[in-house]
């Protein structure tokens, strides 16, 4: 958090983690409702 809030305000962390736990949760659901990558990022293919 220290690290953190060298470089952003309270404000702005905040905003940080509601987006990540945002996008989190919508890659939950579309992971549990099969919805395909729309190739917005790349990722390494299962082995």
């Amino acid at each position: 958090m220290q690290r953190l809030k060298v470089i952003f305000d309270d404000d702005t962390i905040v905003e940080l983690t509601g987006l990540i736990a945002f996008q989190n949760l919508s890659s939950k659901f579309n992971s549990a409702l099969d919805v395909p990558a729309q190739g917005f990022c790349a990722r390494p293919e299962r082995q």
